[in-house]
């Protein structure tokens, strides 16, 4: 069914851009001037409103699929947040720049696609009332273009604190307002959630009818979220967090809730429509229709993946012990403070090597149970390190327990968000293993598991296989998927966990 509305979406974007020599509306408008005169065109519109979110046409060559900038940039600037380094074309650099250039890829892209979004609604807004709706049409339409113009302008507000307000259609020339404060924004925003949550023709979800689309939960949960931006500008005023409170309880009531099964199964398409879900962005496995998360998140072993964003340490550092205890490296490795990693905390790699290596009085790896290269590679390592530093602090045959240690007796979350070291994952990459699946891989360092074969996991990204990948969204086995490029994994935007 969702094939079939996406190309309905695609269909309408290609029908308003045409132009023939019986246009009679300005042709620098923005929006179309005929686009809502019947029933019929009225609702392909408000569908057209949603393609703004997909990658439509997809490119069957991977890397300029990967490197477009079209649907939900979720590679960037949400690759950018807390717990994720964006390794691919550089995105974090912008998050570590005091300022901002508006030439930058990222600020250009999102600026843009914001707002293309927001003109189209505008036009919505405006030009509804001529296509003959009954009343619950209209308003149920009216509310859904409302919420999206509120979305959208709670991602300008969010990363860049105040922007300019249009709420009219206008034309590429009028486009000239200046910023507004970042309050005035997130009036806006609260008037539009506002006129939604008190629209009696608007639903409390749309978890089994209209999935996919706005709901009062939706509204309740972007509302809420706005008065704690507020509460944050304002010095911590505990009458927006108030306000907050009662936006998310609210959301419950209009039927959203907790995942009740294994944490890990609600990232997969067979679990999709849970009432976790508030406002996703759905995909198929449809050549235009699909998603990249397997590429963009999967290691080269996981279906070819090629694990361009990559959960931070500080992410992985953040999960708290299983018994709800700040995790602290120093309480699993005595020695992790000691002066010589205080001074150089990347010799602080020795807790991190393999078991079974050896190192003679000289300094030099023993190579009997290594051959020529993979000596060579730990070597390499060993003399990073330091002989001395190594020779004292390696323990050839608990190294790896050790380092284990440190994650399993966590937030048991974290290893099924997150592919820690020594973990065995099953996977599959159809040319490696005669196209068998994989057992018992693991993450171990340094890699020299050679090109995916072997027992080392292949995560296949510079600068190296030391870091850690997510297991969220990630397909590891045949046929979980058809392919890397064909992920139809729905993308929440608003899950019910935000709210709780």
């Amino acid at each position: 069914m969702k094939k079939y509305f996406l190309i309905i979406l695609s269909s309408v974007v290609l029908f308003s851009s045409c132009k023939d020599l019986l246009t009679t509306y300005p042709a620098d408008q923005i929006s179309t001037g005929n686009m809502w005169t019947s029933a019929a065109l009225a609702e392909q519109g408000i569908n057209g409103l949603y393609e703004n979110f997909y990658i439509i046409n997809m490119s069957t060559d991977l890397i300029k699929v990967y490197s477009s900038s079209e649907g939900l940039l979720k590679q960037e600037w949400m690759g950018c947040e807390f717990q994720t380094v964006n390794v691919k074309d550089g995105g974090i650099d912008i998050l570590l720049q005091a300022t901002k250039s508006p030439s930058d890829a990222a600020v250009v892209y999102e600026w843009k696609w914001c707002y293309t979004g927001i003109h189209r609604i505008n036009d919505a807004i405006a030009n509804l009332y001529k296509a003959g709706l009954d009343d619950s049409t209209y308003e149920n339409y009216l509310c859904q273009a409302k919420f999206l113009r509120a979305w959208y302008y709670t991602r300008l507000n969010q990363i860049y604190q105040g922007v300019p307000i249009y709420l009219e259609p206008i034309t590429d020339s009028e486009c000239t307002l200046g910023q507004s404060t970042s309050a005035e924004v997130w009036d806006v925003i609260i008037d539009d959630l506002n006129y939604c949550i008190d629209n009696q023709y608007f639903p409390d979800n749309t978890i089994s009818t209209d999935y996919g689309r706005p709901s009062k939960g939706a509204a309740y949960s972007l509302r809420g979220n706005a008065y704690l931006w507020l509460a944050w500008e304002n010095n911590e005023d505990t009458s927006y967090y108030q306000l907050a409170a009662n936006d998310f309880e609210k959301v419950s009531v209009c039927g959203y809730g907790l995942w009740e099964g294994k944490y890990i199964d609600f990232f997969n398409h067979d679990n999709e429509k849970d009432h976790e879900m508030i406002f996703p962005i759905q995909f198929t496995s449809d050549t235009g229709y699909c998603d990249l998360l397997q590429v963009i998140l999967g290691g080269y072993d996981q279906i070819g993946g090629w694990s361009g964003c990559r959960p931070s340490t500080e992410f992985v550092d953040y999960y708290q012990n299983a018994d709800g205890t700040d995790f602290d490296w120093a309480d699993y490795i005595p020695e992790w403070n000691d002066d010589v990693f205080v001074n150089d905390v990347t010799k602080r790699e020795v807790f991190f090597f393999r078991d079974s290596v050896s190192v003679d009085d000289n300094g030099d790896v023993v190579s009997d149970y290594w051959n020529e290269s993979e000596t060579a590679a730990l070597q390499e390592r060993v003399n990073t390190i330091g002989a001395d530093v190594f020779k004292k602090y390696y323990l050839k045959d608990g190294n790896e327990d050790r380092l284990r240690a440190c994650y399993t007796n966590r937030d048991p979350r974290l290893r099924q968000t997150v592919l820690v070291p020594y973990d065995p994952i099953d996977c599959w990459r159809d040319s490696y293993n005669s196209g068998n699946v994989q057992y018992g891989k693991e993450k171990r360092w340094p890699y020299l598991g050679g090109f995916g074969d072997g027992k080392d996991f292949y995560c296949g990204v510079t600068p190296g296989e030391n870091t850690y990948i997510y297991r969220k969204y990630v397909y590891s086995l045949p046929n979980e998927i058809p392919d890397r490029t064909r992920c139809d994994t729905d993308w929440p935007l608003i899950r019910y966990t935000d709210v709780y």
